[in-house]
C-alpha cells in the first residue's frame, strides 16, 4: 500500500464563509473596531445593568438567566462553563440551561417575535451550521459596538475571521481542526476489507471508499444529515473540495454523482444524532462512518486511560476502543485540507435592555483567558490569543488533556512553552457555511439528490 502520509502537517480549512463572498447575502459589513459612539453605548448599558442588579437585590428576587446549548460539546459548555457560571453567579441569577437543536433554537426565537423585549433566552451556544440560519432571519444581536468589551483585538487570526464572517454577531469561543476521515471496526468481516484498503499508513481516498462499496454490495455506510451533522458536513465538504468547483453556488454534481449509488441502493443508514453513528458502527449495523478527530480521540483516549481518571471523567466510549480512524487523502496521496469548525456564543436580538446587559456580562466573563483556555478539554483550540494552555487551572481539564495527548495524532499538535496544544495555522481556505445562498444550494442538492433516495 502506498505511503500516503505519516507526519505531514495538515493545512487547515475553516468552515466559514468566503470573505470575498461576504455581502452577497445582503449582510452589511461592519467595522469591528469600536468607535466612540459604541463605547458610550457600552458605558450606558453597563450603568443600566448595575441599576437593574441593584433593583433585583433590593427586591430579594433572582433574575432568570437562560442558556440554550445547540453546539453539543458538553465537556466544555456544560461541565466547565455552566458549572463555573453557576458557582460564580448562582446567588445572583436563576440559571436555566437546556440542550436543544439549532433549528429549534431559531424557531423558538422567531416565534417570540423579534421586537425588543419579546425574548427570554440570554445566550445561545451554537456550531457553524445553525448560526447562518439565524443570520438570515435576523435573530442574532449585532455586537459590532461591543468590540472593546469583547476584546476582539485579542482574537487569533482564525477567530477574527469567524467574527467577521458572521457579521460581528457571533463571539467565537473555540476552533477545532477536523480532518476528513472515517472510522471502522477492523476485526469485523467488512472491517478487515476496509483495513486492507487503508493500509499501515492509516489513510484512504474518496475514490477508494466508493470502490470498497461498489466491490462489496452488502457494505453499509453510516451518515448524519448534511449539513446538520458536523462529521457528515466535513466529509461532504472535503469531497466537494476535491471534485467540484469550490465556494460557488453551483450544485456539487461530481460529488453527488459519486455518492448516488450508495444512497440509492440502500447502502447508507441516515441518523439524526451524531452519537448514533458510533453506536451502530460498534454494534455492526454499519461498516464505516465519517467522523472527526475530537469526537473519536476524546472517547477513545478516555476509555483507554480510564484507570487514571476520576469517576466524573469516565465515559461510555460506545465500543470505540476497538475501532480505527483513517484520514482521507487526495488522488495524489496528499492529505486533504482539514476543516476548522468553530463554536460561538450569541445573544438573541429580541431581548430587553436589561436582559441584553446581563447577557453581555456573561460574554465578558466567559472570554477571560483562563476560561477560554479550557476548551482544550474537548480537543478544541481557544479563539483568543491570550488563552494559553499554561493558564488552565481546572484539574479535570488537565486530567483529560494529559490522557488524550497520548493518543492524539502528533501532526495536529504543537508545543507552546513546553505545553502541547491543538495546532492552528493561518493556512486556511474559507468554506461557504455562512453564505446563505451557497449554503442553501448545497444543502438542497444533497438532500434532494441523495438523502431523499434512501430506501
Amino acid at each position: 500500500m502506498k505511503n500516503k502520509f505519516a507526519k505531514t502537517t495538515v493545512a487547515i480549512v475553516l468552515i466559514a464563509t468566503m470573505l470575498v463572498g461576504c455581502g452577497s447575502t445582503g449582510q452589511k459589513q461592519k467595522d469591528v473596531n469600536s468607535n466612540a459612539v459604541g463605547s458610550k453605548e457600552a458605558d450606558s448599558k453597563d450603568a443600566d445593568s448595575k441599576a437593574a442588579d441593584s433593583k433585583a437585590v433590593d427586591s430579594g428576587e433572582k433574575k432568570t438567566f437562560t442558556i440554550y446549548n445547540a453546539a453539543g460539546a458538553p465537556g466544555y459548555h456544560e461541565q466547565v462553563v455552566l458549572k463555573k457560571f453557576k458557582e460564580e453567579f448562582g446567588d445572583k441569577y436563576d440559571i436555566q440551561y437546556e440542550t436543544i437543536s439549532g433549528p429549534d433554537v431559531v424557531a423558538k426565537i422567531e416565534a417570540q417575535g423579534l421586537q425588543k423585549g419579546n425574548g427570554n433566552v440570554n445566550i445561545v451556544m451554537s456550531g457553524d451550521s445553525d448560526i447562518v440560519t439565524g443570520l438570515g432571519s435576523g435573530i442574532w444581536a449585532d455586537l459590532s459596538g461591543e468590540a472593546n468589551a469583547l476584546n476582539i483585538t485579542d482574537l487569533t487570526d482564525l477567530g477574527k475571521q469567524v467574527w467577521d464572517s458572521y457579521d460581528s454577531s457571533a463571539v467565537p469561543i473555540s476552533i477545532e481542526p477536523s480532518q476528513s476521515a472515517i472510522t471502522y471496526m477492523p476485526d469485523t468481516e467488512k472491517g478487515k476489507i476496509i483495513d486492507v484498503a487503508v493500509g499501515v499508513d492509516g489513510a484512504i481516498t474518496y475514490d477508494e471508499i466508493i470502490k470498497l462499496f461498489n466491490d462489496n454490495p452488502d457494505m453499509k455506510l453510516g451518515c448524519g444529515r448534511f449539513p446538520k451533522s458536523g462529521p457528515e458536513a466535513i466529509f461532504a465538504y472535503g469531497m466537494m473540495k476535491e471534485f467540484d468547483k469550490y465556494n460557488t453556488d453551483e450544485v456539487p454534481q461530481n460529488s453527488i454523482d459519486k455518492m448516488k449509488t450508495l444512497y440509492a441502493n440502500g447502502r447508507v443508514n441516515l441518523y439524526e444524532g451524531t452519537s448514533d453513528t458510533f453506536k451502530d458502527l460498534t454494534a455492526g449495523n454499519v461498516d464505516m462512518t465519517p467522523h472527526t478527530l475530537s469526537w473519536f480521540y476524546r472517547l477513545y483516549a478516555l476509555k483507554m486511560e480510564e484507570s487514571t481518571l476520576t469517576d466524573n471523567l469516565k465515559v461510555d466510549a460506545l465500543g470505540l476502543e476497538n475501532a480505527k480512524f483513517a484520514y482521507i487523502v487526495d488522488e495524489n496521496n496528499k492529505p486533504l485540507p482539514a476543516i476548522l469548525t468553530n463554536h460561538c456564543y450569541l445573544i438573541p436580538s429580541n431581548l430587553s435592555d436589561e436582559d441584553y446587559n446581563i447577557s453581555m456580562e456573561f460574554m465578558k466573563w466567559v472570554i477571560q483567558p483562563e476560561m477560554n483556555a479550557e476548551v482544550l478539554t474537548v480537543l478544541a483550540a481557544p479563539s483568543y490569543k491570550s488563552a494559553t494552555p499554561d493558564l488552565i487551572k481546572d484539574e479535570d481539564v488537565k486530567l483529560v488533556w494529559n490522557a488524550v495527548q497520548k493518543y492524539y495524532p502528533e501532526q495536529f499538535l504543537e508545543e507552546v512553552n513546553g505545553i502541547k496544544k491543538i495546532e492552528t495555522t493561518d493556512r486556511v481556505c474559507l468554506m461557504p457555511v455562512t453564505d446563505v445562498g451557497i449554503n442553501n444550494t448545497l444543502k438542497t442538492a444533497w438532500q434532494e439528490q441523495l438523502e431523499s433516495k434512501i430506501k
